[in-house]
């Protein structure tokens, strides 16, 4: 399955992925896109602390889901079960969609530029095409 997805140039997109969402995981931890402290009130500071710590730990989640991806692709020269490739996809995806549903319910809230919500989509959309082709017959499809 790992050769297959290689030829198709599907698993590598998802590296690249990952290394997006680490990418935008240093936006969250960088005080680029947030204000510093000293220049908002104590409140609004505080709600933009909490939101780097839900957003780092939303992030820090899919980087963890990622990493057993990446060593499957970099310790498989031979066939990886189709299943295994599918659940790993899958729960992959699921951290991605909590990262994307809290960007959507709180980039304004907590200053977060369009541009990471744009990058974390369109990581997503890849992932969908991996999933796709990973689990691909009914019986491989795993927790839909």
């Amino acid at each position: 399955m790992i050769p297959y997805l290689v030829m198709l140039g599907l698993l590598i997109p998802l590296a690249a992925a990952s290394l997006t969402s680490s990418v935008v995981g240093a936006y969250a931890d960088n005080s680029r896109p947030l204000p510093s402290p000293g220049a908002t009130p104590a409140t609004e500071q505080t709600t933009i602390d909490q939101c780097r710590q839900q957003y780092s730990a939303l992030s820090q989640d899919v980087e963890a889901k990622a990493q057993p991806i990446r060593n499957v692709r970099d310790v498989a020269h031979g066939r990886v079960p189709a299943p295994t490739l599918c659940k790993l996809v899958t729960i992959y995806e699921e951290a991605e969609l909590r990262l994307i549903s809290f960007i959507e319910a709180n980039s304004g809230k907590c200053r977060i530029p369009d541009e990471i919500g744009r990058n974390v989509r369109s990581t997503h959309r890849t992932t969908e095409k991996i999933k796709g082709q990973a689990c691909k017959s009914p019986e491989l499809r795993w927790r839909e």
